[in-house]
């Protein structure tokens, strides 16, 4: 839940399968704004790690990343704020996290990486300069014990999309660019690594492009996708693997009047997908171009204990109004 309604907090929920409420917990943040919700994912110990951003914390400039351990009962094991503005927050296989964001823009937001230890201590910290505006989006780890990041940066008049791979101290290994015959500006989104050492990205105009790549980052294959209608705009988030070695994402269509719904896809190991007369699949055109050359250099971010205690509501759990329907219909 985010700012703009006095007194709103954060909400979670556990349930068992079969969709019955095993516990719910509340996570208020102390103050009137609130906070915003930005992840919820199990670590590697068993416990779990929330990401949002607090708008009630006010040591820093600019509302700060606010990471909280919780453990399987969802009762606060650590929380701690860092002086971020938090873009993502993903779980790491050392029952830590990694956060991407930026300080304070003085003028140029220096984009930021910071590694969390299974305490939520910072192991490492490192600032991204790059030679034009730019953003990170999503870090994700891989395999062989580093990261991949996804952002954008700037080329002319227009935008490119950006994949660096980091090593497990977060210097910079490689990066690519890619850049699009259809789209002038297109940006990456989230990431997913896959077993092989490739990975999965979102990128496009409006983020409707799924791209798989190999370990090196080059294209293997790569799908785009829209609504016949053209006043349909999709919007694809994160993925996630299927057993049958395909893909699921989840993300919207909108349209034009202000109106959306919520679409799931699902894509075959090779980027194919059901037929479905109403999503056409078209050329991306991207192709891999050398990036703005980006260095790495030790940031110093501010960090601080805080000091929520969960409460509990009454929640009731009770069928949703959802209606099911089909994306090929709408």
């Amino acid at each position: 839940m985010g700012p703009a309604v006095g007194n709103q907090v954060i909400l979670v929920l556990s349930l068992d399968p079969s969709g019955q409420l095993r516990w719910e917990k509340t996570y208020p943040t102390g103050g009137f704004a609130g906070a915003l919700l930005w992840t919820l994912e199990p670590a590697t110990d068993g416990n779990y790690l929330l990401g949002a951003k607090n708008y009630d914390d006010n040591r820093f400039p600019i509302p700060p990343a606010w990471v909280l351990k919780l453990d399987a009962a969802g009762n606060v094991l650590w929380q701690k704020v860092f002086g971020i503005q938090p873009e993502q927050i993903h779980a790491t296989p050392d029952a830590g996290a990694i956060l991407t964001g930026f300080p304070v823009c003085a003028p140029v937001c220096n984009q930021t990486i910071l590694k969390l230890d299974a305490a939520g201590n910072i192991a490492w910290q490192k600032q991204y300069v790059f030679g034009s505006n730019t953003g990170l989006d999503s870090a994700r780890p891989s395999a062989d014990g580093g990261y991949l990041v996804t952002g954008t940066y700037a080329v002319g008049t227009g935008y490119n999309a950006l994949l660096m791979k980091l090593d497990s101290s977060g210097n910079v290994a490689w990066q690519r660019g890619y850049t699009s015959s259809v789209c002038t500006s297109i940006g990456a989104g989230d990431i997913l690594p896959v077993a092989g050492g490739g990975a999965l990205m979102s990128v496009g105009c409006g983020y409707n492009t799924i791209v798989k790549l190999d370990q090196s980052g080059a294209i293997q294959w790569q799908e785009s996708l829209k609504y016949q209608q053209i006043s349909l705009v999709l919007y694809l988030g994160a993925f996630s693997p299927t057993l049958d070695g395909g893909y699921v994402t989840a993300g919207s269509v909108g349209s034009l009047s202000g109106t959306s719904a919520l679409v799931a896809l699902k894509v075959g190991p090779n980027g194919e997908l059901q037929p479905c007369p109403a999503i056409k699949a078209q050329s991306p055109g991207l192709a891999p171009t050398i990036p703005t050359t980006v260095q790495a250099s030790t940031a110093s971010i501010g960090t601080a204990d805080t000091t929520i205690v969960p409460g509990s509501v009454n929640v009731s759990v009770s069928p949703t109004q959802l209606m099911l329907g089909n994306a090929c219909l709408y």
